[in-house]
């Protein structure tokens, strides 16, 4: 059998080339009428903080960090923050303060080690394989929550429904780091916690950390945050 620290280092090696994966064939995208990030359609998302963002100048993400669209200011202060472990702090307070959370102690680990690879991506270490099974059920009052991720930061899904019926219940889906494929073995870890009618879903991968929100009753997203901007890497922009 071969040991983990083999397998680990294979991990990296693959998961890194999985990074350089080219993005030409997405349709152009247009920012909504209303202004706002968009949280149904993940692609459109990602290009509209690349278009809004620009060459990632500092004055413009400073001002940006302000913005009233919480994905634009949560994306603007993590770009100025990333591999800067003051600036990482001060990013995590943010975080809390516009969730109302406080992120699990290891997400916010994983979000301090980011190591920044300049015109490729960027590698969270320390990622833990799924295998906790108990942190992908849940349940809030009389709402069973049920997430299904996979091995690595692909979208998937998270099923919510009531203790007390048998209809299927309200799926929503996660997007995750939006990884499209995966060379070799991945590796995935996440956590969901409910209160105040929210659901609130934590996860990282080898090559991205991710949090979003719900709301409970009717799986509506309040709130989508990704390091890597769902697999379009900034580190990339600049390169385009």
């Amino acid at each position: 059998m071969k040991s983990y620290h083999t397998l680990f280092f294979l991990f990296i090696v693959l998961g890194m080339t999985a990074c350089s994966t080219p993005t030409s064939g997405r349709n152009e995208i247009i920012t909504p009428p209303s202004g706002k990030i968009s949280l149904t359609e993940m692609e459109s998302a990602s290009k509209q903080l690349q278009k809004l963002f620009g060459s990632l100048d500092v004055k413009r993400l400073s001002a940006l960090s302000n913005s009233k669209d919480e994905t634009v200011a949560l994306h603007a202060t993590w770009e100025l923050a990333k591999a800067k472990p003051a600036e990482v702090d001060r990013f995590l307070k943010k975080f809390e303060s516009a969730s109302g959370v406080t992120p699990p102690r290891w997400w916010q680990q994983c979000i301090r080690s980011i190591r920044v690879y300049e015109g490729n991506c960027h590698y969270v270490p320390n990622v833990i394989p799924r295998g906790d099974d108990k942190k992908e059920r849940i349940v809030y009052g009389d709402h069973k929550i049920m997430a299904k991720p996979s091995s690595a930061g692909f979208p998937y899904p998270i099923t919510i429904s009531k203790s007390n019926s048998n209809t299927t219940g309200m799926k929503v889906e996660v997007w995750a780091v939006g990884r499209t494929l995966l060379a070799g073995c991945g590796a995935h870890q996440m956590e969901m916690r409910a209160m105040n009618g929210k659901l609130y879903v934590f996860g990282a991968e080898s090559h991205g950390a991710y949090a979003e929100i719900f709301r409970i009753v009717d799986g509506q997203p309040l709130l989508r945050f990704s390091t890597c901007y769902w697999f379009n890497f900034s580190e990339k922009w600049n390169k385009q």
